[in-house]
């Protein structure tokens, strides 16, 4: 027991004499840090310019500006400049991107603040200028043709013969010739539609269409043919022709607009203001009458052994009434008067009263004769025959009056003439005999119909 407290005595001791803890220090805060500033391009980034160019508006955001820093910009490159710009915003920086008139292209802007930021600008390269297109030589007349049926590949493709040229009333309708006169410029087009003239070659618009340069000359609807369409410009004496390889002609309700490519490879453009055609007044051969006849004075035809006959050739003219060539002859004297008649479609044979002249609305006509000026006698002539019948020993153009013929009911048929030649001399006579009419009655041309001259340009003169 005594060794216990002895032990416990010493532990207590012990404890008595341990020194106090220290109190342990506490952690202090570290001190606060300064603001970050934090610069932002908020536009577009990299920034697309077309070719025109315009205002390069660069947009920004600063957290916590540092008010000793301003915003600058800068790029190495002359096609983006400064400006005023005294409508920029706030925090805005406006620069100007000139025009391009090059290949695309590409620069930066450097904007400083705390430091550099970069701001990408590309701009389109200029756009590719075409070739200007060459402008339409105006030609300001329009001449113009019907031919029906009788050259399409078909009864339903209709041909019509156009002429634009710096010249009016290029075609003689009653021929078909091309009239060309120097120092003009003249391009013939043969186009085929599927639509027909409801006045025939009187009077018609040119169908509104688009037509292709047919070089393999089909004469179906939709094009014209290479072989007769060409351009011929006239000099003081000689003309030169142009033929195309491709190309086109388009009709509109206003106008005709023609785009060709010549053998040598020249795009030529054409443009004539007109798609009506009225050719009433121009048939008419006035102009190539004169002084024919050798008659000198009346003369009366006994027809003392007389012939009738006649042959029909359709709408030679395609104006609407059938072309009769008819003959009263008397073989004792070996005298004729021939006459080209016109008359309606369903009249079978020629009969019925015939007035002398070119004025279309009458029924039934006599077209007064002339000469061309080549000296061919056309249309209705007088003509006296030595006695062997054929060597003409005496003429004249009937310009004026009538004939008469009357079905007898008896196979024969009466013709009274009544007529007046070029120098105001009467040719009169009766005549009763067998008619004989020969030839296809035509509703229509046809094409084994004799044409008139389709295409033939008489040359230029003074």
């Amino acid at each position: 027991m005594k060794r216990l407290s002895v032990f416990i005595a010493a532990c207590v001791f012990a404890v008595a004499c341990k020194p106090d803890p220290q109190p342990t220090p506490q952690p202090q805060p570290d001190p606060q840090p300064e603001a970050k500033v934090e610069f932002k391009i908020v536009s577009q980034n990299p920034m697309e310019f077309a070719a025109e160019g315009g205002d390069c508006v660069i947009r920004y955001e600063i957290t916590n500006p540092d008010e000793s820093l301003n915003v600058s910009a800068s790029t190495d490159v002359d096609w983006i400049t400064e400006t005023d710009a005294t409508y920029a915003g706030q925090n805005e920086i406006v620069l100007v991107v000139a025009k391009n008139d090059g290949e695309a292209r590409t620069a930066k802007i450097v904007l400083t603040y705390d430091k550099q930021y970069e701001v990408v600008v590309n701009q389109e390269a200029a756009p590719v200028e075409p070739e200007p297109e060459p402008e339409a030589t105006e030609l300001p007349y329009l001449s113009a043709v019907y031919y029906g049926n009788q050259y399409g590949a078909s009864e339903s493709d209709y041909n019509y013969s156009l002429v634009l040229a710096t010249s009016e009333n290029v075609i003689d309708i009653i021929t078909g010739e091309y009239i060309i006169y120097p120092d003009n410029t003249y391009l013939l087009l043969d186009l085929f539609s599927d639509q027909p003239s409801a006045n025939y070659t009187l009077s018609f618009n040119v169908p509104v269409g688009e037509y292709e340069l047919d070089l393999n000359n089909t004469c179906v609807a939709g094009t014209i043919g290479a072989e007769y369409t060409y351009l011929y410009v006239t000099g003081e004496t000689e003309g030169i022709e142009t033929h195309f390889v491709s190309g086109k002609v388009t009709v509109t309700e206003e106008d005709i607009n023609v785009e060709l490519v010549a053998e040598d490879g020249t795009e030529y453009k054409f443009h004539t203001p007109a798609v009506s055609v009225d050719n009433h007044d121009l048939f008419n051969p006035e102009g190539l009458m004169g002084e024919f006849s050798s008659l000198e004075g009346d003369l009366e035809i006994a027809f003392g052994n007389p012939s009738l006959y006649a042959e029909c050739y359709g709408d030679y003219f395609v104006v609407g009434k059938n072309s009769w060539i008819m003959y009263i002859d008397d073989y004792d004297t070996y005298q004729s008067v021939i006459l080209e008649l016109l008359t309606p479609y369903e009249d079978e044979i020629p009969a019925g009263e015939f007035k002398v002249t070119t004025d279309l609305t009458n029924e039934r006509i006599i077209l007064p004769g002339y000469a061309t000026t080549s000296g061919e006698a056309m249309w209705s002539w007088y003509v006296a025959y030595g006695d062997d019948g054929y060597e003409t020993i005496g003429q004249a153009p009937i310009v004026d009056g009538t004939v008469t013929i009357t079905d007898n009911g008896d196979e024969t048929f009466t013709a009274v003439c009544d007529l007046v030649d070029d120098l105001g001399n009467k040719i009169t006579g009766e005549c009763t005999a067998y008619f004989e009419a020969v030839g296809p009655y035509y509703r229509k041309a046809a094409a084994d119909t004799p044409a008139r001259v389709k295409h033939h340009v008489v040359k230029p003169t003074r």
